[in-house]
């Protein structure tokens, strides 16, 4: 009896990169990958920025999306404020809301009615400066770890410079923030009291996208 043997040959085809035509097909490929992967980081930059999770709902950590390794931060639970209402991300989330949590956020809250307004006005512009800073750290580190491999695409740059333009604001705003929280834990802090304290103020923050 005859054994029939088979034999596979498995033809792996090499990549030639001095051949013009490989060499497209893999920068195409290495470029649509590249506006996928800005067009996601895009469209999640603000959910990254306001509440430092990809999704508020479930508090998903941020992550680098091709290890799935979660990258630690220090920037908390702060809810910050971009004026963006047509981001379904930010439906039903207003200003006064951001305020209270992070009026409610800060330790030193009880130390209001102990020392000067301009002490606790130092002290909690310290705090808040401290929290925006590390958030945009954190999102900077998120950006980086899922950008970085595709060096400076031209889907990427426009990505960091929405970055770099909504980080400017958010530094520009941290003493008109609290500046407003000063005044909030006085008896009277509503957002209506604030807005005819501080008329041009809130203005501003408004048109800063502020937070």
């Amino acid at each position: 009896m005859l054994m029939a043997k088979l034999k596979v040959r498995a033809t792996f085809q090499i990549v030639n990169f001095s051949n013009p035509s490989q060499a497209n097909d893999w920068g195409a490929l290495d470029s649509n990958l590249a506006i996928q992967r800005a067009e996601q980081l895009s469209s999640l930059l603000v959910s990254a920025l306001c509440f430092g999770t990809t999704d508020p709902h479930t508090q998903e950590p941020l992550k680098n999306f091709d290890s799935d390794e979660v990258l630690s931060s220090d920037d908390g639970m702060a809810t910050f404020y971009l004026e963006l209402p047509d981001n379904p991300i930010l439906s039903g989330l207003s200003l006064h809301d951001c305020l209270r949590t992070l009026r409610m956020g800060y330790q030193g809250r009880d130390a209001r009615y102990r020392i000067g307004e301009a002490d606790f006005f130092k002290a909690l512009s310290s705090h808040l400066a401290g929290l925006v800073e590390a958030r945009l750290k954190h999102v900077s580190q998120w950006l980086t770890a899922n950008t970085e491999r595709f060096g400076e695409k031209g889907e990427i740059t426009v990505l960091i410079r929405t970055f770099d333009s909504y980080s400017k604001e958010l530094r520009a705003s941290e003493s008109i923030i609290a500046r407003l929280l000063t005044d909030a834990f006085t008896p009277v802090n509503s957002l209506i009291n604030m807005k005819l304290k501080f008329p041009s103020v809130i203005s501003r923050l408004y048109r800063c996208h502020s937070l």
